[in-house]
């Protein structure tokens, strides 16, 4: 498919990033036949554009055939119906361009009714803006109360889609139920809960993939990775054991993005649940990134804006082979710089999560004597029980206890 993308420069300022929006074309495989910048002193209500750009756009239409016009910004329904006719080729703003994206890679029941649920969440809205033009100007014509046809057509589809809505919120609720059982037991269980979280295409899934490479178990439950935005919406949990630890549970989420509409971020908010009830955040930061700060910024924006901006967090940037300006980098002292091609730098981020997880609990292996079943019992509920053999004299075990649980194990020692 041959593009034509609309590159806005609002009052000398760049509205959204090309680099962006050039990924997430080529994530679609569209081709970018034309990169046009378009520079605006003032956004018209109507048609977004000026005459004048509208024309030039339209010289661009006639000197080559485009089978979409993509803008790299958001645009109201009245805009598009107008531009549209004016250029008589299909149109697409930058948030259909991200939900297309999603219909292409949504495979789990909840990612496909989610990715449905922004799709007609952003169309109801764009419908909304649409209906509210129609009402400002009959209150600006003496009150005139009559309905046009098209206002008509506006409001019966407004309704058809809130209707379609009301009935995959209903589906989504099932399809839950289950996913929050699985997440209720993980919230009760000891076992420590990490995600994994970042900008789209920054490496999170690699990550995730070298650490079950590295693990005591479930090496064989690699998860999907692809040099494209978005590549992923299904939230996977692993269980991950490395040594001399309890397992942990890795969950790789979905990849943040900039600007990102409200309405997608509504409707992943349960995709977003997992992030919440982690105990300690891997935040992964493509540092070979130009703009890598900004990314940053912006997951650091997200996760503030759900909530949890006050959990523990590690900072990995990633392909570190690739990129030289460490100094040009504002970090906590407590990241680290990796190539997730090399088993020394995976490793690494292996002993740091351990320290971070367990900084605060003592190691013990004991032997306790078969009498003393009941303590074992207790270890295995309260604490994390590494390991446990029994042995002719009694239980051997390896156990990790929090400093501040000693004292209800005094007969230990």
């Amino acid at each position: 498919m041959k593009v034509l993308l609309l590159n806005i420069i609002f009052k000398d300022c760049l509205l959204n990033s090309v680099e962006e929006m050039v990924s997430l074309l080529k994530t679609l495989d569209y081709e970018i036949k034309t990169l046009f910048d378009l520079k605006l002193k003032e956004i018209k209500k109507s048609t977004f554009l000026t005459k004048g750009l509208i024309e030039e756009v339209k010289d661009l239409i006639q000197l080559e055939k485009y089978d979409l016009i993509v803008f790299n910004n958001d645009i109201s329904e009245r805009q598009y119906v107008s531009l549209k006719e004016a250029f008589e080729v299909p149109l697409c703003d930058r948030t259909e361009i991200i939900i297309k994206i999603f219909e292409q890679h949504a495979s789990s029941s909840e990612a496909i009714i989610e990715t449905k649920l922004a799709h007609l969440r952003y169309r109801a809205l764009r419908l909304r803006e649409y209906q509210d033009h129609y009402d400002q100007q009959r209150s600006g014509k003496g009150g005139i109360t009559n309905r046009g046809q098209g206002e008509k057509e506006i409001e019966l589809r407004r309704r058809e889609i809130d209707k379609k809505i009301q009935t995959l919120n209903k589906n989504l609720v099932q399809v839950m139920k289950v996913r929050n059982t699985q997440r209720i037991k993980r919230e009760n269980s000891q076992v420590f809960k990490v995600a994994i979280v970042g900008f789209t295409n920054a490496g999170k899934s690699t990550l995730l993939n070298r650490l079950l490479a590295i693990s005591e178990q479930n090496s064989d439950k690699l998860v999907k990775e692809e040099d494209r935005l978005f590549a992923t919406l299904n939230t996977a949990v692993r269980s991950i054991k490395f040594q001399d630890t309890p397992p942990i549970l890795m969950t790789d989420t979905v990849g943040f993005i900039s600007n990102i509409s409200p309405v997608l971020l509504s409707s992943f908010y349960a995709t977003l649940e997992e992030i919440m009830v982690a105990d300690f955040l891997i935040h992964v930061i493509d540092g070979s990134s130009p703009d890598c700060m900004r990314k940053k910024a912006v997951t650091e924006e997200i996760l503030k804006m759900f909530g949890i901006d006050d959990v523990p967090i590690l900072e990995v940037y990633t392909k570190c082979d690739k990129f030289d300006n460490k100094e040009d980098i504002h970090l906590d002292p407590s990241a680290i710089f990796v190539n997730l091609n090399d088993r020394k730098d995976v490793e690494l981020i292996v002993e740091t999560i351990k320290e971070r997880l367990f900084a605060d609990y003592v190691n013990l292996k004991l032997l306790i004597p078969y009498e003393k079943s009941d303590v074992v019992h207790r270890l295995r509920n309260e604490e994390y029980m590494i390991k446990c053999e029994e042995k002719e004299e009694g239980y051997w075990i390896n156990v990790k206890i929090k400093r501040g649980h000693l004292f209800r194990f005094k007969e230990l020692f």
